[in-house]
Formats: C-alpha cells, structure tokens, sequence
C-alpha cells in the first residue's frame, strides 16, 4: 500500500468539499499479494440559506438571500435533488440603487468525462442620478483538466451572452428657467 498516494487520494476526496471527515483503512483483497483500501467519508452539510441586509453609498439600503445546494442532483428527485456532485446557487439582492438576481450551475462531470460545465443567468439593476441601468445575462464555460492535481492548467472555453439596456433621462432647463422633461434611449 503505497500511503503517499492514500494520501493523494484523501486530499482529493477532502478538495471536492463534500465530506468534512475522510478515513482510509487497508483491507485485504482477493490477490494475497496486494490490500484493498476503503474510503469511509462522513458528508458535510450541502445545503445552505444566507440572509443579510446592510447599507453603503453606492447601493443603498438592500436586503441579500441567497440558497446554495453544493451536492445537487438535477435529474434524481427522488433523493430530494441530492447526490449528483452538481453544484446550484439561486440567490438575489435588493435595495434602493441596486437588485441583482441570479442562477449558477455548475456540472464537474459532464456527461460522465472530466469536463466541468458552468452556466450563470442573471439580472442587474442599477439605479443612478441621471439614469439607470438594466442588464440580463447568461455565461456558459467547459472546463476541461488537462494535468492532473494541477488547476492552473486548464483550457476553458467560455461564452458570454448578455443584452444590456441604458436609459438615459436629460433635463436641460428651458428659456423660461423651468426644467423640460427629455429623454433618450440607448442600447449598448
């Protein structure tokens, strides 16, 4: 039993952050020769619900919630959505200069290769003194591992869709000194 690559192998177990305990014990197996080792792995917590709320200058008074499930199963519902190593989060922000709201997928294995999936949906809302700012977008990235243990090596291959629209309200004063409401739309 060669104990550094054990090793190796709890720390990839422990990296994938779905177990906060990681045991290895060496059994025999079938060869006389040669042991087995068995991994006993107690899962950590995979759901989670953040709630907050706070204030700063450049967003306003806003609230946050957000649901994060880290071991996400999207096509077994049977076993409540659990167990596929797919991570969601769904969550949102809003206050009175700025909302937010998003969807992140993420699939490790997709279809049964090492190619990591990402997808991200989201929304954007932005309130400023003389306009205000809505964005909706979709980013989509496969990740593929080229180096074994090595994140820095990878090829990503990324696309981003995204529509943005700015409006622009222009108030100049009139020759009677009194405000003439003007605006203009772009799109960017």
């Amino acid at each position: 039993v060669d104990k550094n690559m054990i090793k190796v192998s709890k720390e990839r177990l422990m990296g994938m952050g779905y177990f906060k305990e990681v045991d290895a014990v060496a059994v025999n197996s079938d060869e006389p020769s040669k042991k087995d080792v068995d991994f006993k792995v107690k899962e950590d917590d995979f759901m989670h619900v953040n709630i907050g709320a706070g204030a700063s200058d450049s967003d306003g008074v806003f609230g946050t919630a957000d649901f994060t499930h880290t071991n996400f199963d999207a096509l077994d519902p049977s076993n409540y959505f659990s167990g596929g190593g797919q991570r969601l989060k769904i969550g949102g922000m809003m206050g009175t200069q700025y909302q937010n709201a998003g969807i992140y997928f993420t699939e490790p294995w997709l279809m049964d290769m090492p190619l990591k999936y990402d997808f991200a949906g989201y929304w954007k809302n932005a309130i400023y003194k003389h306009w205000n700012e809505q964005r909706i977008g979709v980013d989509m990235s496969l990740t593929k591992k080229f180096f074994d243990d090595s994140p820095a090596r990878r090829l990503a291959i990324r696309s981003n869709t995204s529509a943005s629209t700015t409006w622009i309200a222009a108030c100049p004063t009139s020759s009677s000194g009194r405000r003439a409401a003007t605006g203009s739309a772009r799109r960017t």
